[in-house]
């Protein structure tokens, strides 16, 4: 009887490290997640501020030039610049994704 009451102490400190491991986990990939959410913003305002300033230098240079000429340019910056942006938040989405599942599997000792 009395290692039957001492693998249920077991069992219930082993229950309590999974507990906590679980909840410790949980805690870091929220961390992470918030951060990397930031990450994505930054990128995509780093960008358009990028994409305004290309835009606005264009027009000056080519004031001189047929407007037809400055509205082809600036829509084809436009429409590269938005791919660009889509690839950069996309790309950083995933890599968020998997490293915050990789932390989550190597924490929980899956």
């Amino acid at each position: 009887m009395k290692y039957h009451r001492s693998s249920e102490i077991s069992q219930a400190d082993w229950l309590e490290t999974q507990s906590m491991k679980y909840q410790r986990s949980s805690e870091i990939c929220q961390s992470d997640c918030r951060f990397e959410g930031l990450v994505v913003v930054v990128v995509i305002v780093v960008v358009v501020v990028v994409v305004v300033v290309v835009v606005v230098v264009v027009v000056v240079v080519v004031v001189s030039v047929k407007v037809v000429v400055v509205v082809v340019v600036v829509v084809v910056v436009v429409v590269v610049v938005g791919l660009v942006v889509a690839a950069a938040a996309g790309a950083v989405t995933l890599v968020a994704t998997v490293t915050a599942s990789l932390k989550h599997t190597l924490l929980m000792g899956i």
